[in-house]
């Protein structure tokens, strides 16, 4: 991020950040709130459609804790989902594998609606744009792979529980953490069997992740305009998703530094200046993930602190 400023020209970069209509960051930041409620709901209906009736509320609070860790931990939200699956258990009261389940089948209603995007996207972009540098080329598609590979597993586990399994045969027969492993990777697959039985439900669960992830691209829209970039929907859409699927490379906490380098290489690629782009990704970023950061560790702050006078009024009584 250092360098691209460095070399963007940084008084160039602050210029078009302070260019930005604070109307349209506030319209932006509107548009991530709706996005966490639409991700709520998902989280919701999914514990309800596999037995486990979590209230909104509950979930709503292991989100907001979730998302505060999975900002501060490598992408690919790793950190965030143990949270979650360690709050599943301890304010749901749902047993480990079964809170595993509830956050795996989650992901991959989020994934796969999320990789057929960006095989469009990849498609779309090389397309539109035949004499790409081969280093953004390679970045895109080392992403795209490694994604690709994660879905894999992910597939596996639904469809084919016992090849991974066989991960578990190394361990002693009588040892509590390949039991572990073993009963969440059977409780996975029959959520997920017990999800896709409902073919209503997985349908509006397809459709609500892919409307989460077009929130994205409008949200990119909106800011490109209010930074007068002369560019369509249909492409900064595209290299949005690109984006966050290069962002999700586990390399350093929420994807820093890699969202906001491969934005501004692919915004170069078709003729938008560095410092421009490099405005853009921030002030995405903000909107996206600042905003949502600083929103999870307020609510947070505020819930101990509450949490902390209650439990001081119950000791004075």
């Amino acid at each position: 991020m250092i360098a691209i400023i460095w070399l963007s020209d940084f008084n160039k970069v602050y210029e078009s950040i302070k260019s930005v209509d604070m109307i349209i960051i506030i319209q932006g930041c509107l548009l991530q709130i709706i996005t966490i409620v639409l991700v709520n709901i998902q989280w919701y209906t999914i514990g309800l459609q596999i037995g486990e009736k979590v209230s909104f509320k509950d979930m709503f609070h292991i989100n907001m804790a979730g998302t505060f860790t999975e900002s501060v931990t490598p992408s690919v939200k790793a950190g965030g989902e143990l949270t979650k699956i360690i709050m599943l258990k301890s304010i749901a009261n749902i047993s480990g594998s079964k809170a595993t389940a509830i956050v795996g089948v989650q992901k991959v209603l989020s994934i796969f609606p999320f990789l057929a995007l960006n095989i469009v996207a990849l498609l779309l972009f090389i397309i539109k744009n035949p004499n790409l540098n081969s280093n953004i080329t390679n970045v895109i598609i080392i992403a795209f792979i490694a994604l690709t590979t994660l879905s894999l597993f992910m597939v596996l586990l639904m469809i084919y529980p016992a090849k991974i399994k066989c991960i578990t045969k190394f361990m002693k027969k009588e040892s509590k953490f390949k039991e572990k492993i073993e009963n969440g990777i059977d409780n996975f697959n029959k959520s997920f069997k017990q999800m896709i039985k409902n073919k209503k439900m997985l349908v509006f669960q397809t459709i609500l992740s892919i409307i989460i992830w077009q929130f994205f691209g409008l949200k990119s829209y909106l800011i490109a305009k209010g930074l007068h970039m002369n560019i369509d929907l249909i492409q900064i859409t595209v290299i949005t998703y690109l984006t966050y699927m290069v962002a999700m490379i586990p390399l350093l906490p929420g994807g820093a530094g890699s969202f906001e380098g491969t934005m501004v290489l692919l915004l170069k690629a078709i003729g938008i200046a560095s410092y421009t782009g490099m405005a853009f990704s921030i002030a995405v970023r903000f909107v996206t993930f600042w905003f949502v950061f600083i929103i999870s560790a307020i609510y947070l702050l505020i819930y101990q602190v509450i949490r902390f006078l209650n439990k001081k009024k119950a000791v004075s009584f």
